[in-house]
């Protein structure tokens, strides 16, 4: 039914909208004048409630296009996005924008180990935990599999280390634990730190690279100088 109404949704509205409003005019046609408030505000607040009904469903649709299925946080798309609108500030004023991207040490042992399913609810689970220790302003996305990025807006390259190793340490301890099933992990982090306009793909490039590196030794940060 969901998927019958998006799908269709322009023509219902339309037919709804043009058959309540028939409606109305068949009911006043033979009535007095004193009786037409009265129908036309009962039609008004079915309008009202209408329009606020389909105001929801674009809010839920535009939400589904920026978040992630598995794991409930931003997508790409929403990386790209809010990517864009630092880049545009750094136009504007002296700032700087830092990047982190995060994998899951020996992600394929545990999925060998445990199966995809519970794989599937680690990353969940990383995901809510990366959530709780980053800053209001700060955003995190699921890049794809076990990887994350976080954009950090207007943050120095030792700040953005200092997160990236607070995060590091604090995933090192934390118990993750599905039912019986209780798992530690690790993860590396790398680090790009930008003060110029760049192309969001060399930027993610140098954060890729800062990781590549980190996970040569596994369970480390490693922060890429290319300020």
């Amino acid at each position: 039914m969901n998927r019958f109404f998006i799908k269709f949704v322009p023509y219902i509205i339309t037919i709804s909208v043009l058959v309540l409003h028939v409606i109305g005019y068949l009911l006043t046609v033979n009535l007095e004048k004193h009786h037409y408030f009265l129908i036309w505000s009962f039609i008004a607040l079915i309008d009202m409630a209408f329009a606020f009904r389909c105001g929801k469903l674009i809010q839920r649709l535009h939400k589904g296009v920026y978040e992630d299925a598995l794991t409930k946080v931003n997508n790409r798309g929403f990386f790209y996005l809010k990517m864009n609108e630092e880049l545009e500030k750094l136009k504007k004023k002296k700032s700087v924008v830092s990047l982190l991207m995060i994998d899951i040490d020996n992600f394929k042992v545990i999925n060998d180990t445990y199966g995809h399913v519970i794989g599937d609810k680690l990353v969940t689970q990383l995901a809510n935990v990366l959530s709780l220790n980053i800053r209001k302003g700060d955003s995190i996305i699921r890049w794809g599999g076990d990887e994350f990025a976080i954009i950090l807006p207007e943050t120095s390259q030792e700040y953005a280390y200092n997160t990236a190793e607070r995060i590091r340490q604090i995933i090192e301890e934390y118990m993750f634990c599905f039912n019986s099933i209780a798992i530690k992990i690790t993860i590396s982090i790398g680090i790009a730190s930008i003060k110029e306009e760049l192309s969001i793909d060399t930027f993610v490039d140098l954060a890729d690279c800062a990781l590549y590196k980190a996970k040569q030794t596994k369970n480390t940060v490693i922060n890429l100088n290319n300020l």
